[in-house]
């Protein structure tokens, strides 16, 4: 109870991230307008190489998961350092980049992550140019703890799934987060 209580700004800021997301996707792919009617096209081999995979999706995957990790990182020592490290500078993640670090000092308690599932399947990445949305599922494994000491009050387990969905911008050769919805 305690972590939700903790996160409840970040949970709202997800439920309305989603429903931004399910918008856009219903505009996005509502077709041609609804004429019903049905294109057939025929399957025919062919010697053109199929397209290359953006080198910048798995960058983008990258920066993500090094966010997450950095934020479960934070969580236990209650230094934000390492988030902003990662966070465009003057933007909302690095704005809200001490929360994390803030609630655990304050409430003397944590998750101590000591490992992130990511659930392949449900990551989600487009890149134009120096921009890039994201989003993916994920759980954690590890425990409540008293902190700083991160002394254990439960045993391990798995949370629940969580779901995160960033804004990034590329600068200087690197994916910054810009933005968490």
């Amino acid at each position: 109870m305690g972590f939700v209580r903790r996160y409840w700004l970040q949970v709202a800021g997800v439920v309305v991230g989603l429903g931004i997301v399910a918008a856009i996707g219903v505009f996005a792919f509502r077709g041609s307008g609804g004429s019903g009617t049905a294109v057939r096209t025929s399957t025919t081999a062919s010697a053109t190489p199929s397209a290359t995979a953006d080198p910048r999706v798995a960058e983008v995957k990258a920066a993500v998961r090094a966010f997450i990790a950095a934020l479960e990182e934070s969580v236990k020592t209650g230094d934000p350092t390492p988030l902003h490290a990662l966070t465009e500078p003057g933007s909302q993640a690095d704005g809200n980049a001490g929360v994390p670090a803030t609630n655990s000092r304050l409430d003397k308690r944590c998750f101590a992550a000591t490992r992130i599932n990511f659930q392949e399947a449900s990551w989600r990445v487009s890149v134009t140019g120096d921009s890039a949305i994201a989003s993916v599922d994920y759980s954690l494994v590890g425990h409540e703890a008293n902190w700083p000491a991160l002394d254990p009050i439960e045993t391990d387990h798995e949370t629940t799934r969580f779901h995160a969905d960033f804004s990034f911008d590329r600068q200087g050769g690197k994916w910054l987060a810009s933005s968490l919805h």
